[in-house]
């Protein structure tokens, strides 16, 4: 019976893991860059950051703010690019390697598709590690292949996590 408990123990943790991993909004991650057009045929591309009154707080490519009056926009449009900042591909890296949370690094990079993922083979490699460490604990002699299967994936996901961050830098 008590094999059984820790099978159902494994299971619920994993699952409460990537139910986590689920509710986490990928929106967090990302800034929208919206394109601003004025009724004086200006553009303005940003991030906009908050209304306050009549107006709006855009944070520019460049990292400088602007606020504009909402009665001087003509329209408003969502744009598929992510804030410019400056390459520094290291960091990254630093990121991937020196925290236990792996995608950092495609988070830092806005590639949250790729950090969700890392993040999720991390914590299953994680939960493997963890069920077959209480298991050589308890004696039951299964434990040693979810220890080893669990390192595997843990050290695979970081590893590549790594190189991708790095690659991937903009």
């Amino acid at each position: 019976m008590k094999i059984m408990d820790n099978k159902v123990d494994f299971i619920y943790h994993l699952l409460l893991c990537l139910l986590l991993l689920v509710l986490i909004p990928t929106s967090i991650f990302a800034d929208t860059v919206h394109l601003i057009n004025l009724k004086d045929g200006t553009q303005v591309k940003g991030t906009i950051i908050e209304q306050i009154a009549d107006n709006i707080e855009i944070k520019l490519l460049n990292g400088s703010f602007r606020t504009v009056k909402i009665i001087d926009i003509e329209s408003i449009q969502v744009v598929n690019e992510s804030p410019q900042r400056p390459v520094n591909r290291a960091f990254p890296l630093a990121l991937s390697i020196y925290f236990p949370l792996h995608g950092l690094g495609q988070f830092y990079n806005h590639d949250t598709d790729k950090g969700i993922f890392y993040l999720s083979l991390g914590i299953v490699g994680t939960a493997f590690i963890y069920s077959g460490y209480r298991k050589e604990i308890d004696k039951k002699g299964s434990g040693q292949i979810k220890l080893q299967i669990g390192s595997i994936i843990y050290l695979g996901s970081l590893i590549f996590s790594c190189i991708d961050a790095y690659r991937s830098a903009r």
